[in-house]
């Protein structure tokens, strides 16, 4: 089942408010499908419908954004032996300061899950 991380159109905002909801400790659970894989075995000829960018338009992996969240934990794992190359991911809030890298929305097509391309802002 998809969630919000899979269609949000402003995916900085959903964390920011996921993390705000959580109690210290509180721990977020997710997956996201068609992503470049944190462990780097996703094939890459793979139509990736998550996919982020830094300024320069260098390939970000999703767990690679999470992970300069301040104040918390992620764990990635990555799936690239399923039909399309996902990560379950865990996310834990282990202090109340919690600032989440900004990413610009670039792209955004309807879809189940959607297409949707970022860029990272710092």
């Amino acid at each position: 089942m998809y969630g919000g991380f899979s269609y949000t159109d402003e995916l900085s905002l959903f964390m920011e408010k996921v993390l705000d909801s959580l109690e210290l400790n509180g721990s977020f659970y997710t997956m996201v499908q068609s992503v470049r894989l944190e462990n780097g075995k996703d094939d890459p000829q793979t139509w990736y419908l998550t996919e982020l960018v830094d300024a320069a338009g260098r390939d970000v992996k999703v767990c690679s954004w999470l992970k300069r969240i301040t104040c918390v934990k992620v764990y990635c794992q990555s799936k690239s032996t399923w039909e399309t190359p996902t990560e379950l991911i865990h996310i834990r809030k282990v202090c109340d300061d919690v600032s989440v890298p900004t990413l610009e929305r670039l792209l955004y097509e309807a879809g189940t899950p959607p297409g949707r391309r970022f860029r990272l802002q710092r």
